[in-house]
């Protein structure tokens, strides 16, 4: 074993030593951590795509099934809006009586167990009648206008593989089914159930259903055998408007999962274990749900309730006592395509949805996400394996290369550096001891083969300075007499050097006192400008300032006398709105002295605007020393300018809001004038509808004359004149119990209370009319902003010298910045809601007829809890 005797070379040996193993186990822990950080890396990104793929697909899935069912729902609808208008036509093509092929005694027979009349079994189509114990002439006349319908719910049940029935239920309590199966025999008693109390019968007609729409009923249990079904559903109305019955189409919920949303049906692609569907209607309740999965989805309805076609199943997801389940069906309704993870059972799930627009319905779909994932974990399980693997030789050949590197450096190191590294510190020795004849001139053109040359011109270098030693000694004799020599004849210039500079202070007194009178000239000139003055030289040390700027940015006097230029821009940053850009621009300018700005403003942090100007300070020479800095408060003129634009808002606003108001019943008035000018054209109308359509025209001519006094009462306060009053005394009670009576004809779903008692046979001065139009204004506005069937409130009551009225709404209720607006004219406190009318001037008119009457209007008000107006008028009536 070869042996090392210097010490330096066993320590440059050990310090290779461990600085190689280091290296290698940095190598070896790098290169495991890149092998196995590669393979997570690698199933983590394919993941994440995979992940990523299976929402898009499912995604995709969902519309094109979404699409699909969408025209099976359509389709099964417009079927139902046939059968309907087919109705109708018999039913307007009918003779007055109509003629009577099917005589009713004949055709119906009475089942004794529930007392309903049916057809004969063997018939095709079933025709029964529940509505009494015998069967009036009128449903006899009604069965045989309706006889030819017979084909056509033939053909909607035949063309529709998923309805179970076709029927319609008529007012009359006559009811038509397809097929004629035994089920609907099993129906119960009338007493117990009335088809016409059916909530298919029910939601279509047009008191529930003013659009006359064709509607889905919510699941509910059939009377007929069919288990839970869910049923379309169109109103038949006459000529004259009067619902005659509903037409529509049964579909049992069995049908609707399996031949429509089961998994065969939904892709092709797509026929994973776990894969099901389900319906949601626009309230996000169930239509159609797997009855096995309703635990997972945290639901529990009480199917059991469900007897009879009065109930309805009022379940859905919203109602699931799992959170990430409500929170589902919040995402789905709120958009119209939505896809998420779900944990249902404790397995993720990747659930899609997607709205049906025709029905309000929404498609869901949902399936395992480890359908997905299965290839990728079979992939990283053989991955590692193939890592471990490879991990391993990578360690066997770094120990190899170990110790073929050290063996090779033991060898190296003592031929290259030990040996000629002590015949240098033998040298070092010898010159230590005097000798300064060593020479080590080695010949090698390395390192070491420079540090023997840098060597020996070392021990040159001194045998030279050992013999310029004694040539110094003697040549610093002779500079010391040199030296004396000239500082002598420097005196004889310094005194000379004095008296020009006496001369020359004498010019500067004199320029500086013309210095100082520019200086306090400039002075004034700055204190007595409107701007703020800042000058800086280009070293950015300050040079003037007037007191304007110290109060534009409230900068300390003694902080500009101490030139701390530095924290007066901290200073500035701190007030303005954007402090970043407005220290870049500084520096900016700073760096750019040939550049001038006018007219930049600067926006602060509490609405002040300051505008900017600058230019560079030019000497004689054209050379820039510095800045100077102008500063303007212009916030007063920019808010003039913003009121400016906001006036001309709010006048274009009020001409489209105006130019609604006037059209809308303009329109109306053209429509029943044409009706009554060319009435043939029409088809001729009779005396009652002629009445009708005139007082439909004296009732917008009204509201255009309301309109009218409105703008000619705002235009005379805005010129300054008073609006002309008649006071008289009246009957203030009586007054708002005719106002109010008005209201209950024309607003019949809201209902208003009158507590009036207190001011019952009360006198109060006043202009009738005016006060008439204060009280339709502010009960007009209670209406308009209460909710459907929300109820208004009017209580009088006696308050010292006057009475005291308060109108109260649970409508939609004011912010307090509404409030504090309610009284300017052209506000409107919902202006984004166009279903509400109004030009914005009825209170602004109310609060000035109030105050001409000596009264004063104030305003309650909450966001969500309604508005309650008090008006007060002066009376000669003491408090109550």
């Amino acid at each position: 074993m070869l042996k090392i005797q210097n010490r330096i070379g066993f320590k440059l040996l050990l310090a290779f030593s461990v600085v190689l193993v280091l290296c290698l186990v940095f190598v070896s822990a790098l290169n495991h951590y890149f092998w196995v950080g590669f393979g997570d890396f690698a199933i983590s990104a394919n993941e994440q795509k995979v992940k990523q793929q299976a929402y898009e697909f499912l995604e995709g899935i969902t519309e094109e099934r979404a699409e699909k069912y969408e025209a099976v729902f359509q389709r099964i609808a417009a079927h139902s809006r046939f059968i309907a208008r087919q109705a109708e036509l018999l039913y307007a093509r009918a003779g007055s009586p109509p003629q009577r092929a099917i005589r009713a005694d004949e055709y119906l027979s009475l089942y004794p167990p529930n007392g309903i009349f049916y057809t004969d079994p063997g018939e095709p189509v079933m025709t029964c009648y529940w509505g009494g114990k015998s069967i009036p002439r009128q449903v006899e006349d009604e069965i045989n206008i309706l006889a030819p319908l017979a084909p056509t719910l033939v053909e909607a049940r035949e063309k529709n593989p998923e309805v179970a029935a076709s029927h319609l239920i008529m007012t009359s309590g006559l009811g038509v089914y397809y097929p004629n199966f035994e089920g609907v025999y099993s129906l119960p008693p009338v007493s117990e159930l009335d088809l016409r109390d059916t909530n298919n019968y029910v939601m279509a007609d047009p008191r529930n259903n003013p659009g006359r729409k064709t509607l889905w009923v919510p699941v509910y249990q059939d009377d007929a055998d069919h288990g839970l079904i869910t049923t379309v559903t169109t109103p038949i109305v006459g000529r004259d408007g009067a619902y005659l019955g509903a037409a529509g189409l049964d579909l049992p919920l069995e049908n609707i999962l399996e031949q429509v949303l089961g998994p065969a049906h939904l892709h092709p692609d797509l026929k994973a274990e776990g894969l099901f569907s389900f319906l949601l209607d626009g309230r996000g309740k169930i239509i159609t749900f797997p009855l096995d999965l309703l635990g997972d989805f945290g639901l529990d309805p009480n199917l059991e309730a469900l007897e009879n076609s009065l109930d309805l199943l009022e379940t859905g997801l919203a109602d699931s006592s799992q959170p990430q389940v409500r929170a589902l069906a919040e995402r789905i309704l709120a958009a119209p395509v939505h896809t998420s993870r779900l944990l249902l059972g404790g397995e993720p799930h990747v659930v899609s949805s997607h709205a049906l627009h025709s029905a309000g319905w929404h498609l869901v779909t949902a399936v395992p996400e480890a359908v997905f994932l299965a290839p990728l974990l079979d992939l990283k399980s053989t991955l590692s394996q193939r890592v471990e693997t490879l991990v391993g030789l990578v360690y066997l050949v770094l120990l190899l290369f170990l110790g073929a590197a050290v063996l090779v450096t033991v060898l190296f190191s003592q031929r290259v550096f030990l040996n000629p590294l002590k015949e240098i510190a033998d040298a070092a020795v010898k010159i230590g001891e005097g000798d300064l004849e060593v020479r080590l001139d080695s010949g090698r053109r390395d390192e070491i083969g420079i540090l023997a040359r840098s060597f020996d011109e070392m021990v040159a270098g001194l045998r030279r300075a050992r013999e310029m030693e004694g040539e110094y000694a003697v040549a610093l004799e002779d500079t010391v007499e040199d030296q004396t020599r000239q500082l002598q004849g420097q005196k004889a210039a310094l005194e000379q050097t004095l008296q020009i500079l006496e001369k020359d202070v004498l010019k500067r007194q004199k320029a500086e006192e013309e210095l100082q009178y520019r200086n306090a000239l400039l002075a004034t000139q700055q204190e007595t400008s409107p701007d703020g003055i800042l000058v800086v030289d280009q070293d950015r040390r300050i040079k003037g300032w007037n007191r304007n700027f110290l109060d534009l940015w409230t900068v300390p006097e003694d902080l500009m006398r101490s030139n701390r230029h530095r924290e007066v821009i901290e200073i500035a940053c701190s007030q303005v709105r954007d402090p970043d850009a407005f220290k870049e621009r500084i520096q900016h300018l700073y760096e750019h002295l040939d550049e001038q700005v006018a007219g930049e403003e600067i926006p602060f942090r509490y609405g002040r605007v300051v505008e900017r100007h600058s230019r560079g300070l030019v000497g004689e020479d054209g050379r820039f020393w510095g800045r100077i800095w102008f500063f303007r408060d212009v916030t007063e003129r920019k808010r003039t300018e913003e009121q400016l634009k906001a006036l001309d808002r709010i006048k274009s606003e009020f001409i489209s809001t105006a130019a609604h108001e006037l059209r809308t019943p303009l329109t109306s008035l053209m429509g029943f004038t044409e009706l009554l000018l060319d009435p043939g054209q029409f088809g001729g109308f009779s005396p009652e509808q002629k009445r009708d359509f005139l007082a439909e025209i004296y009732e917008k001519g009204e509201a255009l004359r309301k309109i009218t006094d409105d703008l000619l009462d705002i235009s005379r306060i805005e010129a300054g004149k008073p609006i002309p009053m008649e006071m008289a005394p009246c009957d203030l009670a009586g007054l708002v119990e005719k106002v109010a009576g008005d209201f209950r004809v024309s607003a019949s779903r809201h209902p208003i209370e009158l507590d009036l008692d207190e001011l019952e046979g009360e006198k109060v001065p006043l202009d009738r009319g005016k006060m008439v139009q204060v009280f339709e204004n502010i009960l007009s506005n209670a209406i308009k902003y209460s909710p459907e069937g929300g109820a208004v409130r009017v209580v009088g009551k006696g308050v010292e010298n006057g009475v005291e009225i308060a109108v109260a709404d649970d409508g939609i209720g004011m912010s307090p910045e509404e409030v504090g607006r309610v009284f300017d004219k052209f506000y409107r406190a919902d202006s984004s809601n166009t279903a509400i009318g109004g030009l914005g001037l009825g209170m602004s008119i109310v609060r000035h007829i109030v105050e001409r009457h000596g009264g004063k209007i104030r305003v309650e008000s909450a966001q969500g809890r309604g508005t309650t107006v008090f008006l007060t008028l002066p009376s000669d009536r003491g408090a109550a």
